[in-house]
This record gives C-alpha cells, structure tokens and sequence, in this order.
C-alpha cells in the first residue's frame, strides 16, 4: 500500500499515509478535536514542528556524517 516500500504506514479508512511525520500530523488533525496535541496556535505549532522533525533535519544529517568519517 506503500509506493516506497517502508513502515511505518498508515490506512485509515482508505486514506494511505506513510511517513512518520506525516502520520503523526494527519492523526492529531483529524482526531484532536479539541487542538490540545497540535494546537492551532502557529508558534506553538513551530515548536512541535521542530522537536517532530529533529530527527530528519539534526539527528540524522549530523549521525550520516560521523558514519561517512569512519
């Protein structure tokens, strides 16, 4: 159900995610009703997007290039 062949992903009643930023955002937005996960407040969502996406954007640019040197 994945074109790219990874995990984690997502069927929700037909709705193909895959990606686990994606999926974490499109869970909160559709059943957080009430904004506590992911508020609709666009700094406090700033600070959520940051932390989310460390791994991608810090953690594993910084861990390729310790690899690459041994």
């Amino acid at each position: 159900i994945n074109p790219q062949h990874t995990i984690p992903t997502l069927d929700d009643d037909g709705v193909i995610v895959w990606d686990s930023h994606a999926i974490n955002i499109y869970l909160v937005t559709k059943y957080d009703k009430d904004n506590l996960l992911y508020p609709d407040d666009p700094c406090t969502r700033a600070v959520i997007n940051q932390r989310l996406h460390f791994d991608s954007g810090v953690l594993f640019p910084t861990a390729l290039r310790i690899i690459v040197r041994l």
